[in-house]
């Protein structure tokens, strides 16, 4: 009886794996820390970003088949991270923001029914200011002028040459210099 020809898997290494994988750790952790934080991330969160990049690495170690350098990868690795962890503190500071409005909206019986509405209505116009803008410009308005990011971190955010995104920043800031201006009857 014939029996089939088994190809031979290769042998995987898997201690020589690791411990290649620990010398890129140590080589590129701090390249990572402060690619994170150049693309924003909160000083508070850049500890586990930085782990949640070599975990990805680690997860995806077979992908890499050395055509580009190791630190374009991990720096691309890293823009996702980082995407990811801004995207978490916003959906944070929006429930943040939630409660606060639902505090202010149930507030305690010394509280200005007055001041009350007139936080209302500034947060309603506003809202409709930021609708008003072509999404481009909207992005970067939020992320600078109410969420405090700089320029530069609002671009590494979004993916964007930071020329493109201070000319953005510029135009929808003229625009709610305009907007104000309207609304104190400045400018028909």
């Amino acid at each position: 009886m014939d029996s089939p020809v088994r190809a031979r898997e290769p042998r995987h290494d898997e201690r020589a794996d690791e411990v290649h994988f620990e010398q890129i750790y140590r080589r590129h952790v701090a390249f990572v820390w402060r690619s994170l934080r150049s693309l924003g991330v909160p000083e508070t969160a850049l500890e586990d970003a930085t782990h949640e990049v070599f975990v990805v690495l680690y997860r995806r170690w077979g992908d890499w088949d050395g055509r580009s350098k190791m630190t374009t990868w991990l720096y691309g690795i890293a823009k996702g991270v980082a995407r990811n962890a801004f995207r978490t503190q916003q959906r944070a500071e929006r429930r943040v923001r939630g409660l606060e409005r639902d505090v202010v909206s149930d507030g305690p019986a010394w509280s200005d029914p007055s001041e009350r509405m007139e936080r209302e209505r500034a947060a309603r116009l506003l809202e409709g200011f930021l609708e008003g803008l072509v999404p481009d410009q909207r992005q970067v308005f939020e992320l600078c002028a109410i969420e405090g990011l700089s320029v530069p971190q609002a671009a590494a955010c979004l993916e964007l040459n930071l020329n493109t995104a201070a000319t953005r920043l510029r135009r929808a800031r003229q625009r709610f210099a305009e907007f104000v201006d309207r609304l104190d009857g400045h400018t028909p």
